[in-house]
């Protein structure tokens, strides 16, 4: 028994054993409670160069320092027990050796360079030790005869045996939970910290090795030389002769281990068992094969434990494990991570030479100079899932490759499972790769030249580069006025309103497909949240206002817009005046001006030329909606206003809202008839041609690849729509027909009608009316947008007609109004001539924008003189009739 402090120094015993103390007898057990013992340059002839202890050593406290002690049999600096028995129980305190050896000699057996223990060790306390080694034997540090329990803390530094075990040697290894075991630069021929007969085990606590290594080895740099293959062995941590490596819980890691076979781990006949836990294998090397671990008969079984491997490398097979005889089980729900392992030979991160069964594992930059990046076997491979980053020819090799769910290729350009069957759910290859499949190998390889792959995580194939659009592996551009779809980019589409697509790209979005406001196919349809449908041009996109002054300010314009025209044709009725004021002449020969300007202005504004040039100058656009009421108006976005459904239809429905209370009012301060004649002649035009846009077609691929029309405006009962809308064309006509002929011709609506006009040609408001009723539904059906020369045809022979008829009959009572009429048609017929050139001129690769824009200078010219001419004179002839009527009067009669 001990418990006092005793100091121990340059004690020797020259023919016997215990250099320092010797406790021996059959019952003879050494005890301690406390104090402190130290040993410094003790030396035994035999066994225990400090300390020899037959039947045990028992410590529950206190501390015992051992310093360059030796020996040269077993024990350099402790010894415990005979053959037959002698343990180490370590309840407390602490044990610590510092350079103590077997000095080897003529006995080429020694073991335990630090301590020796005849049977069996459980150790709860500290145990350390620094630099011990064993010179011909084993057991550079510990030799353990049968078990190692450990729950408390043990480390060993730098200790080596010439033989096996760098840090120990035993039958097995207990590890318990809350237990640490460290081990640090030990080395030996085989099993560079361990070599084990029977197993080793862990129940918790946490176990690391730090750059062990076989003798012939380096830690950190692999020099393969055939003298070192020749006489090292493996294990550069642990070698098991024939047992399993259990883990249960627990974290176990080995950082820059190295040896011949399993550069951290070797089994000779046993196996991995992996039930819980962590373990950790980092640049881990071996000048053979498992730059890991290596089994030379046995299995691995990953049940529970997540398993990871960090830059081995292996002379040979298998970069992380090799699994010479046997097969690599994983259950569902581990963790297997491969990370830059490499193989001169096959299977960069595994090889088996049975069977790999895995669930889900992470293949990351591994490499092998032979077959099988990732891994290979001599049997089946079969897997749940699999995630590869790095480029590999051969990812997986084997003779039936099977995987039930993903093989994910998102981090490589090329992936590929070689076997003679592959069977796999699903391959996720990157941007730039697509599916492929051979005779003898599946996975994703890099789109050859004139074929793209845009797509992330996809399982399809690389697909032709699609027309009108640049072209690569892995990006893709469409030009302007085309647009693609990512859910089949092989389809180019073409846009309805070519200036919607700016030529977006993929899969980089640095451009949109679709401008802003535009969405869908062909970007033909608007952000229902932000945009509504022109009130000019279906085919654009206007962005709604967000501030509430700004919406009730639309509101009203609204309402204003049509009361103000309503008003000042309603004005001359008021009283069943009789008088053919000129000033109403005017009114209506602009109003049919306007309508030709807005839709001509409309065309121009449209081509690329001007919407480039108006993307730099926002004032431009001013311009376009000078003579156009409704241009930049969408009355889908005062129905989002309200609250109610953006259609085309409520659309409709809503315009005619204010004509029919201005008419209702109107009836109610003058007659039902005048009524309806100011109403249809204001309104009519507009409620009749917009039914147009109920009609709009458009294709958004060419009808020889099989585009069909898409006609998505149409309401409820389109048919029956139609056919509602032309009988009240035709019931309109009729009305304003028999109101002219009939004999009550000094009514004031008839008055409104014919005022103006020769007796004969009393009925010629009604070719102002179809003219203005048929231009407003070319704007409507006719879309510039889409048929911008379509458009222009029908206004052109419109307007054709009108002047040469206008010139063969004059209508008009007095020559001023028909040469009014006459100029105007000239201007309107010369800005769509003009139009006309200008779009023609814009689609002609050799155009020049000078002359775009002196084309869209006239034009401008043309209408801007015109509308202030008219109205100039309009307005000088309201002042005359309001304020000066007995000069008008006078005059008149003059005339």
């Amino acid at each position: 028994h001990s418990s006092g402090s005793s100091t121990f120094s340059r004690c020797r015993a020259l023919t016997s054993v215990g250099g320092a103390l010797k406790v021996e007898g059959a019952q003879s057990l050494f005890k301690m409670r406390g104090g402190s013992m130290r040993f410094s340059d003790c030396w035994a002839f035999s066994n225990g160069g400090a300390l020899f202890v037959m039947k045990g050593l028992r410590q529950q406290g206190g501390d015992i320092e051992l310093m360059n002690c030796s020996s040269t049999s077993q024990g350099g600096g402790i010894y415990i027990g005979l053959r037959d028995g002698g343990n180490l129980e370590q309840d407390a305190g602490s044990i610590s050796l510092n350079k103590c050896y077997v000095a080897g000699g003529d006995f080429q057996f020694g073991f335990g360079g630090g301590i020796s223990v005849g049977d069996s060790v459980r150790q709860s306390g500290t145990i350390r030790l620094e630099n011990c080694h064993v010179e011909g034997g084993s057991g550079g540090g510990m030799k353990v005869r049968r078990m190692l329990n450990v729950s408390g803390s043990m480390s060993f530094s730098s200790c080596r045996a010439t033989k096996d075990g760098g840090a120990f040697t035993a039958d097995s290894v207990y590890v318990e939970g809350g237990a640490k075991l460290s081990f640090d630069k030990c080395r030996a021929k085989a099993g560079g910290a361990l070599k084990l007969d029977m197993g080793f085990e862990q129940q918790g606590g946490d176990v690391s090795f730090r750059n062990c290594s076989t003798w012939n080895v380096g830690a950190q740099v692999l020099k393969l030389m055939s003298e070192n293959a020749r006489h090292g062995r493996g294990g550069g941590a642990i070698w098991i002769r024939n047992g399993n490596l259990t883990q249960t819980a627990g974290g176990l890691r080995f950082y820059g281990c190295g040896g011949v076979k399993g550069g951290a781990v070797y089994i000779s006949e046993g196996h991995l068992i992996l039930k819980g836990g962590k373990q950790d294998y980092v640049e881990c090397v071996a000048s053979s094969g498992g730059g890991g671990v290596f089994l030379h008969k046995g299995h691995v079984f990953q049940q529970k434990t997540d398993l990871t491997f960090q830059s081995c490398k292996a002379q040979r097979k298998g970069g992380a494990v090799d699994v010479s005889h046997g097969s690599y089980y994983q259950s569902p729900g581990t963790l297997l991570n491969i990370t830059k392992c490499v193989a001169r030979d096959h299977g960069g991160g595994l090889f088996a030479s049975e069977s790999l069964h895995l669930a889900d594992v992470d293949f990351r930059e591994n490499f092998a100079w032979g077959s099988g990046m990732a891994a290979i076997a001599r049997d089946d491979v079969v897997m749940d899932s699999m995630h590869f980053t790095g480029d590999g020819e051969s990812v997986i090799s084997a003779p039936l490759v099977v995987v039930q769910k993903t093989v994910n290729c998102t981090a490589s350009q090329q992936c590929r499972l070689r076997a003679r069957e592959v069977q796999v759910n699903e391959f996720l290859c990157p941007i730039g790769a697509g599916r492929y499949k051979g005779r003898l190998a599946e996975g994703c390889l890099p789109c050859v030249a004139g074929r793209v792959q845009i797509l992330e995580e996809t399982n399809a194939s690389c697909a032709p580069c699609p027309s009108n659009s640049f072209c690569s592996a892995q990006y893709l551009r469409a030009f302007p006025g085309y647009m693609l779809s990512s859910d089949n980019i092989s389809r180019m589409y073409h846009c309805p309103n070519s200036m919607a697509c700016p030529g977006g790209d993929l899969p980089n979005k640095t451009k949109p497909m679709c401008g802003n406001g535009y969405t869908g196919l062909g970007c033909a349809e608007c952000e229902t949240a932000t945009h509504g449908k022109s009130d000019v041009d279906i085919l654009q996109c206007i962005p709604c206002a967000n501030e509430r002054w700004l919406q009730a300010m639309q509101i009203s314009w609204l309402i204003i817009k049509d009361a103000l025209a309503f008003g000042i044709a309603g004005a001359s009725l008021i009283g069943d005046s009789l008088e053919e004021k000129q000033s109403n002449v005017l009114l209506n020969q602009f109003m049919a001006f306007a309508v030709v300007a807005g839709s001509t202005l409309s065309s121009t504004m449209n081509t690329k030329t001007l919407k480039q040039f108006s993307s730099r100058n926002s004032d431009i656009v001013w311009w376009s909606g000078l003579l156009q009421p409704d241009a930049g108006a969408s009355l889908e976005c005062i129905l989002g206003y309200l609250g109610l459904p953006k259609t085309v239809w409520h659309s409709h429905l809503i315009s005619s809202v204010t004509p029919v209370l201005l008419m209702l009012l109107f009836a109610v301060i003058k007659d039902v008839p005048s009524a309806l004649m100011v109403g249809s002649n204001c309104f009519l035009p507009r409620f009749w041609g917009d039914v147009g846009r109920f009609f709009v077609c458009y294709r958004i691929e060419p009808e020889a690849d099989g585009g069909q029309q898409i006609c998505r405006f149409l309401p409820p009962q389109p048919w029956a729509l139609l056919a509602l809308f032309v009988l009240l064309f035709l019931g309109v006509l009729l009305g304003w027909w028999r109101s002219v002929t009939a004999a009550e011709r000094q009514r004031a609506h008839v008055i409104y009608l014919t005022r103006g006009y020769q007796p004969r040609y009393a009925s010629w408001e009604l070719e102002r009316l179809v003219r203005k009723m048929v231009l407003r539904l070319f704007t409507a059906l006719l879309p510039v947008t889409l048929f911008p020369a379509l458009h222009m045809a029908g206004n052109t022979l419109v307007l054709l007609f009108a002047w040469t008829v206008h010139l063969h009959v004059a209508p008009y009572q007095r020559a001023k109004w028909n040469v009014t009429e006459a100029l105007l048609l000239t201007t309107a017929l010369l800005m769509t001539i003009l139009s006309n050139c200008m779009i023609a001129n814009d689609s002609h690769w050799g155009h020049s924008v000078l002359t775009q824009y002196v084309l869209f200078f006239v034009i401008v010219s043309l209408a801007l003189v015109a509308s202030l001419v008219i109205l100039v004179m309009f307005l000088l002839q309201v002042y005359q009739e309001r304020f000066a009527p007995q000069d008008v009067e006078k005059k008149t009669l003059e005339e």
